[in-house]
């Protein structure tokens, strides 16, 4: 049942990439060619500080899905009750801080930008989308909790992803009209409060025993909220530093030049964090269970697929990014997409940003964050003092340098500390995965750049040398990890088995 749940969670999560994906091509590129690179900045922009307020939350989300594991794999309503209670009036006590701080974004952000787009119409996007952060803070993210702790979130996800249908359908039919964009922005809220509304009503009826309403509220299953909340804002951080300091030091074109890059390298990094996600309630179960055996192989069978996925990913990305960014914006007067440094830049970045994951989801199912809250702490910090520097050495293309360097010393503390303390495992062993797969990476971008001419002038061109940088990637990684890798493979072999047995 627990895999089952996982699958369906990672098919859902599948579905909710694709869409984002086509949505993601289709409205900023809208966006820039009917209003230009600055209002798409903007819009860009504010997005980005929206979605760095969700960290607020994050960190009793965390510290609260830890706790209601095993009451939900017992199925005591009691416990789970008592749990949501005290999920419930840590919602209620920062509700208020949370609204000064969404005001203050309203006020300073657009004042900060008046020389470049008139003060009410930034006023008033940035108010817009907000509502939904809001919204979500105080209605939603404690129903949303409860569905992702018991292997739920796919409700969540497909709901998402036909809301963000819908809003694109709505919003490339406005700009196609050229509208005001208020009005297109407007569409972003409205049909994302009504999907709030109806999951509440879900998991009203789902789960009506939760009354948030207990005398003898469970304080003590977030005590570890601020531990968590550390590391999913150092996680923020590395999105949202670097747009500010874009933003600060040069002007909303560089920030949509960005953006458009973010775009295209978030897709492969927001696959295995929602991967992650479906599969941390798992990670918790087993735990929960004591089942340290199967704990460990599910942990190895993660940890090679991911490792091998970020290196045909990014593989892809190194040799593709140029030409996509050629057929996706064609000649833009505004300004130039075309920035080698900041493409390798964010391969870089994100493969050290992913290589963490099977750890965090550990630290995370396992509640131990005390002691991997201060390095990223750290980790906020350097990478705040760097990114500035960086910028004003080398321009805006070195704005990564700074998360680069600062997460590559998070990564690697947390590879190490889950290893030694929790997987009792030999760092070798991840060590000679990430060899297996750099000579990989070598090896196939010798045999692409000799072999195949990788110059497609459309799209679907685009797509069919996508797909040969992926098989041919996906025949040299695996015939190097049956050769050098096969107990690790044999895991992999032997789980899908099972499932296919199962089903």
């Amino acid at each position: 049942m627990r895999t089952k749940k996982a699958i369906i969670n990672i098919i859902a999560n599948v579905f909710v990439q694709l869409t984002s994906i086509i949505i993601g091509l289709i409205v900023p590129k809208l966006l820039i060619s009917n209003y230009g690179s600055t209002v798409n900045g903007l819009i860009q922009m504010i997005t980005q500080i929206v979605s760095y307020f969700g960290i607020i939350e994050g960190g009793v989300a965390t510290a609260a899905g830890v706790a209601l594991y095993k009451p939900l794999l017992e199925n005591n309503e009691e416990k789970i009750n008592r749990i949501m209670t005290a999920v419930k009036e840590f919602y209620l006590k920062t509700g208020f801080f949370f609204l000064i701080l969404g005001g203050l974004v309203c006020i300073l952000y657009p004042l900060s930008i008046m020389n470049q787009i008139d003060f009410i119409t930034s006023l008033i996007i940035t108010v817009l989308l907000m509502i939904i952060s809001i919204a979500g803070y105080l209605i939603f993210n404690k129903y949303n909790m409860i569905l992702v702790s018991d292997q739920k979130h796919y409700i969540t996800l497909i709901s998402s992803a036909l809301a963000n249908i819908l809003v694109a359908i709505v919003q490339i039919v406005l700009i196609s009209y050229k509208v005001n964009i208020l009005i297109v922005v407007l569409a972003t809220p409205l049909l994302g409060i009504i999907r709030l509304l109806l999951i509440r009503k879900y998991v009203k009826t789902k789960y009506s025993y939760i009354t948030y309403k207990s005398d003898r509220p469970d304080y003590s299953a977030i005590k570890n909220k601020w531990n968590a909340l550390s590391l999913n804002v150092s996680q923020m951080c590395k999105i949202v530093i670097p747009l500010i300091v874009l933003n600060l030091m040069f002007d909303l074109k560089v920030v949509s030049v960005y953006s458009v890059y973010s775009m295209i390298f978030r897709v492969g990094s927001s696959l295995i964090e929602t991967i992650g996600n479906s599969l941390t309630a798992g990670f918790g179960n087993l735990i929960a269970e004591g089942n340290n055996n199967n704990l460990r192989r599910v942990y190895d069978i993660s940890e090679t697929l991911i490792i091998s996925f970020i290196s045909i990913v990014s593989l892809g990305f190194f040799i593709l990014t140029s030409s996509f960014i050629k057929i996706y914006i064609g000649e833009n007067p505004d300004i130039s997409y075309q920035c080698p440094l900041l493409a390798v830049s964010f391969i870089i970045n994100e493969a050290i940003l992913n290589i963490r994951f099977s750890p965090k989801i550990i630290l995370k199912a396992n509640g131990i964050l005390k002691q991997v809250s201060r390095i990223a702490i750290f980790e906020i910090i350097l990478a705040t003092i760097l990114t500035p520097i960086f910028c004003y050495i080398f321009g805006f293309q070195a704005v990564l340098f700074g998360s680069i360097i600062s997460g590559l010393i998070q990564s690697i503390y947390m590879i190490v500390f889950v290893n030694k303390n929790i997987m009792k495992t030999s760092l070798m062993v991840i060590v000679r995965k990430l060899l297996v797969n750099i000579i990989g990476i070598i090896i196939s971008y010798v045999l692409i750049v000799n072999f195949i001419n990788i110059e497609p002038v459309g799209y679907v061109q685009f797509i069919i040398d996508g797909i040969c940088v992926v098989i041919i990637s996906f025949i040299v990684l695996f015939t190097l990890s049956f050769l050098f890798l096969r107990k690790h493979c044999m895991l992999i072999y032997n789980q899908l088995k099972s499932l296919v047995i199962k089903s």
